[in-house]
Formats: C-alpha cells, structure tokens, sequence
C-alpha cells in the first residue's frame, strides 16, 4: 500500500498490540489517517476488546 496521510513510507497498525502511552511523549504530529484507515482500525480494536 502507497502511504496515506503526508507520510514518506508506507506504514502500519499491529491491533494486537495496543498500548497506552502518556500524552507527552506525542509531541509531534507525523501524519493523518483516513476516515475510512480509521474506521477500519476502529473495528479492529472493538473486536480485540471484546466491545
């Protein structure tokens, strides 16, 4: 898959490795995801969860 979201390289989303992370290390935005990536991820996570 090409990258999306002003990315340089093409990257990805391990679902099955969730991790929390403290609000200060995200310092600086890289890119944006897709309504549709996002759904999708969105969907992932809920099944992972159980929710």
């Amino acid at each position: 898959m090409p990258p999306e979201g002003g990315l340089s390289v093409a990257s990805w989303i391990i679902g099955e490795q969730t991790r929390t992370i403290s609000y200060g290390r995200l310092y600086r935005r890289l890119g944006v995801v897709s309504e549709q990536t996002m759904t999708k991820v969105a969907g992932v996570v809920r099944v992972l969860l159980g929710l």
